[in-house]
C-alpha cells in the first residue's frame, strides 16, 4: 500500500489595493508557482512497478481578504501518496529543498512548509509467500472458476493498516473496484461480485478452521 503524508504550506505577502499591485506582494500568485513546482519535482520520481507513481494533490487553499485587495496571505494543504523507497522525512526534506531554491530565485517569496502529523502513514508491503496471500490465491479461482484478478497494489489500506501496524499481516480483499469506485456519488458494488466475495470468505474460513483442505 502507498504511504501517506499531509502537508501545509503558507505564503506571506503584502496586501495593497489592486490598483497598485506592483507595490504589494501577491501571496496567491506565489502559491500558484509553488503548486506547479512541487508537482513537477515530486511527480518526476520513478514509478513503482505495482503501485505506480507517487502522487501529490493539493486539496484545500485559502487566501486573500477581498476582491479589490492583493492577497497578503495564502495557505494550502496537499496530500502526498508515497511509494516504496520514500519516507515522510525524505519527501519533506526534498520539498523544503525545492522551496529554498525557489526563494533563492525569488527574494520576495516568504513561505514555510510543515507536516500535518495526523496524516502520516508509512508505505506497507506484504510478501507473496505469506499464508494469507497463498490462501486467497487458491480460494479465488476455486469459487469464481477462473484465474485470480488480484491487484498487485492499491493506494490506501483503509482499516487494514491497524492490523499491519501491530504485526498482523493481511491483504485488502473484497468485492468491487475499491479505489476506482470509492467516494463517488453513485458508489456501488455489483451483486455478482458481492455473492462471489461471500463465497470466498466462507471458503477461506472453512480452510482456516480445518473444515476444508486445499
Amino acid at each position: 500500500f502507498k504511504g501517506r503524508i499531509f502537508f501545509e504550506v503558507k505564503v506571506r505577502g503584502r496586501s495593497v489595493h489592486v490598483s497598485v499591485p506592483d507595490k504589494g506582494i501577491n501571496a496567491i500568485e506565489k502559491m500558484s508557482r509553488i503548486v506547479e513546482t512541487f508537482k513537477a519535482d515530486l511527480l518526476g520520481t520513478e514509478p513503482h512497478p505495482f503501485l505506480g507513481p507517487c502522487t501529490l494533490t493539493f486539496s484545500t487553499i485559502q487566501g486573500g481578504s477581498a476582491v479589490n485587495v492583493v492577497g497578503g496571505r495564502c495557505a494550502a494543504t496537499f496530500d502526498v501518496r508515497m511509494i516504496p523507497g520514500q519516507t515522510s522525512a525524505g519527501v519533506r526534506d526534498m520539498l523544503r529543498g525545492v522551496l529554498e531554491n525557489m526563494k533563492k530565485d525569488d527574494p520576495e517569496l516568504d513561505a514555510s512548509l510543515d507536516i500535518i502529523p495526523s496524516g502520516a502513514r508509512g508505505v506497507t508491503e506484504i510478501a507473496g509467500d505469506e499464508p494469507v496471500v497463498r490462501l486467497m490465491e487458491k480460494v479465488v479461482p476455486a469459487v469464481r472458476g477462473r484465474p485470480n484478478e488480484f491487484l498487485p497494489g492499491i493506494e490506501s489500506p483503509g482499516a487494514l493498516r491497524l492490523f499491519i501496524d501491530n504485526g498482523v499481516p493481511g491483504i485488502f480483499f473484497g468485492p468491487g473496484g475499491f479505489i476506482s469506485e470509492a467516494h463517488l456519488p453513485n458508489e456501488r458494488v455489483p451483486a455478482r461480485n458481492l455473492i462471489d466475495a461471500a463465497g470466498m470468505f466462507a471458503t477461506a474460513a472453512r480452510v482456516v478452521t480445518g473444515r476444508e483442505a486445499y
